[in-house]
């Protein structure tokens, strides 16, 4: 019992983060956010977002620290989900998607980033900002997914997979049921417009866009028509094949 009770001394007596790096990260990220969202540093938002935010950096980071100090009691170095909890090479994967999900986010929304800035300076010092601020958050994001979805290792012999491709292909037509209703019969763009005219004899058929995929779209069109004599209705039909298509290609 006392090796025990001093081995949960050690553990809970641990070095933490610092507080004062918390903070600071929750700074920049929440300044990316509200850059990002094109809300004013006056913003409601902004409290408590960088109050939720220095949190989230503290407690995924005790996670980690709490795993670190049991593995140095028990004097094995851990291989990756061998107690259950992502380890090094994980974690150096997690370091990198970050850094790449951050180059990308600023590759894409620069300028709207140092929207309102002339000095050049300026803008690479917000650049930088934002940029530490968004790595951080894609990174300990990835972090607490990684900690908490590393002991759910799925095995094709267990049972409750069965049902699984099936939950998944209802789960994405929930989710995806917004949209479809939002964007109804779908989204419209002068390429599936064209295509369209097609399919309608509006306009002769071409192979600037694949020709499959038009007569595709004719076909479920038809027979949608079968159905209703309303032709974005039965345009629909087209939208509910490809929500249909994707979600059995995922699950």
């Amino acid at each position: 019992m006392s090796m025990i009770r001093s081995l949960e001394q050690k553990i809970t007596s641990g070095p933490r983060r610092p507080v004062s790096v918390c903070l600071l990260m929750a700074f920049f990220s929440v300044w990316a956010v509200l850059r990002a969202g094109q809300l004013s540093t006056r913003s409601m938002l902004g409290p408590v977002l960088f109050l939720f935010f220095a949190w989230f950096f503290r407690h995924v980071a005790e996670l980690y620290a709490q795993d670190d100090r049991l593995s140095s009691l028990s004097g094995q170095a851990p291989q990756p989900f061998s107690s259950g909890r992502p380890t090094g090479p994980l974690r150096g994967a997690a370091f990198l998607l970050a850094v790449l999900f951050a180059l990308f986010t600023l590759a894409a929304d620069a300028s709207l980033l140092t929207a309102g800035l002339e000095n050049r300076l300026f803008r690479l010092l917000i650049l930088l900002a934002c940029g530490a601020g968004f790595f951080f958050l894609y990174r300990y994001f990835l972090l607490f997914v990684l900690y908490y979805g590393a002991p759910y290792v799925l095995k094709a012999e267990e049972k409750p997979l069965k049902r699984l491709p099936l939950v998944s292909f209802l789960l994405c037509l929930l989710f995806w049921l917004p949209y479809f209703l939002y964007e109804f019969p779908g989204v419209m763009t002068p390429d599936s417009i064209n295509q369209l005219e097609q399919v309608l004899g509006m306009v002769p058929y071409s192979n600037h866009h694949p020709w499959t995929h038009t007569m595709l779209m004719g076909f479920l069109y038809r027979i949608g028509r079968l159905f209703t004599d309303d032709v974005t209705v039965a345009l629909s039909f087209f939208t509910v094949f490809q929500m249909c298509f994707m979600a059995a290609a995922v699950s």
